[in-house]
């Protein structure tokens, strides 16, 4: 019997950048020379080989995403040669899903052009905010103009399918900063929009200003109320919230990221990059210099079941539909026992064989996940 032909998503990841932001504690580096950059791109094709001779016609690609660092640094050359060995070397699924991520600025309209033509149909724009005092704190090379002028590019390009990033909960920002920068993506009207409340991480610029006390965060209380305004003002809006940090119109969800958090089969490509094939799981070195020499695998193991189940969950939770148990192995006396509380509280509901976050539940995803799992 012939297997079945299973769906792929493909991750490759582009570390390079024109600048470290002051919050960001991502795989991404500044040095990109032309000769690092030409070497990285012939590792990755490398890479590529090696899993298209392992899968061999076991899967079909579903989904590509360019992720960063800033992948558009990059020639739209560099990018159509990648994809064109993905065509070669893998069946693929008929209207793949192929993004790209971009900062402002890092993209002319001849670029953006380029991208449309060569296949790429969805662009994500790491706008951050639409204030240029906290883009300037965050340590990011753009203003709110540039944004603007990338988004407008991105359109006269032939883009149909935009995603805006925004990140909330900086230092001195104010609930009215916050509903300015929503103002500002509802007049530009994305399909797609991606919101994070700033994560600190230690090491960064960003972390030692705090810890010294030059910088100070909204307290969790403000942070909240802001995720919750978010929420409410881009529902208004008629984008429908999929997942805790997601927001889409209809039909504009990302199916690349749907992958993860439904735990399907995925390969990353690049320096620091996962993957996830029948139940083991895969990282890449992280260093870009390692990654080129060939010492690539940094750990490769087996998940065992509660940790396929536990991970089904703390994932499928993400999305506001819910996680279905119907078709795990799961000990449902020990998931209601833990879950008792919760429900409780209010911030879980659980019927049947669906797990489903409340509305304020979504609020607290952290605490319920560590709980539960």
């Amino acid at each position: 019997m012939i297997p079945a032909v299973k769906p792929l998503s493909v991750y490759i990841h582009i570390p390079f950048c024109v600048r470290k932001c002051a919050y960001c504690d991502f795989n991404s580096v500044s040095e990109h020379t032309p000769q690092l950059m030409r070497r990285y791109c012939g590792a990755l094709m490398e890479e590529i080989e090696t899993y298209a001779r392992r899968l061999e016609s076991r899967y079909a690609v579903e989904t590509v995403y360019f992720g960063g660092g800033t992948p558009t640094l990059l020639a739209p050359s560099d990018l159509d040669g990648i994809l064109s060995l993905l065509r070669q070397r893998f069946a693929w699924r008929p209207r793949p899903e192929i993004t790209i991520e971009t900062n402002p600025g890092t993209s002319t309209s001849q670029q953006l052009r380029a991208l449309a033509a060569i296949g790429v149909n969805r662009l994500s724009i790491g706008a951050q905010s639409f204030d240029d005092a906290e883009l300037r704190l965050l340590g990011r090379i753009h203003r709110t103009a540039d944004t603007c002028r990338t988004f407008e590019s991105a359109r006269k390009a032939g883009f149909a399918n935009i995603g805006l990033d925004l990140i909330y909960g900086l230092p001195g920002q104010s609930a009215a900063g916050v509903a300015r920068s929503i103002d500002e993506i509802a007049r530009l009207a994305p399909e797609h929009v991606s919101t994070y409340s700033l994560t600190v991480e230690k090491g960064t610029p960003l972390s030692r200003s705090i810890a010294e006390g030059i910088l100070v965060r909204p307290d969790e209380k403000t942070q909240a109320a802001m995720f919750r305004a978010v929420i409410a003002s881009l529902v208004k809006r008629r984008y429908r919230h999929y997942e805790i940090s997601n927001f889409a119109r209809r039909g504009f969800e990302s199916r690349h990221n749907s992958a993860y958090w439904t735990g399907a089969d995925y390969i990353g490509i690049g320096a620091g990059a996962h993957s996830f094939l029948s139940g083991r799981r895969y990282m890449n070195a992280v260093s870009v210099r390692s990654y080129i020499a060939h010492n690539r695998r940094r750990y490769d193991r087996a998940l065992s079941g509660d940790e396929r189940l536990w991970e089904k969950i703390a994932l499928g939770l993400r999305l506001t539909k819910g996680v279905c148990l119907r078709d795990s192995a799961v000990r449902r006396e020990e998931l209601s026992k833990k879950a008792e509380s919760l429900v409780k509280e209010g911030l879980l509901t659980m019927s049947h064989d669906l797990l489903k976050l409340t509305k304020k539940g979504v609020i607290f995803y952290d605490r319920v996940a560590v709980e539960l799992i």
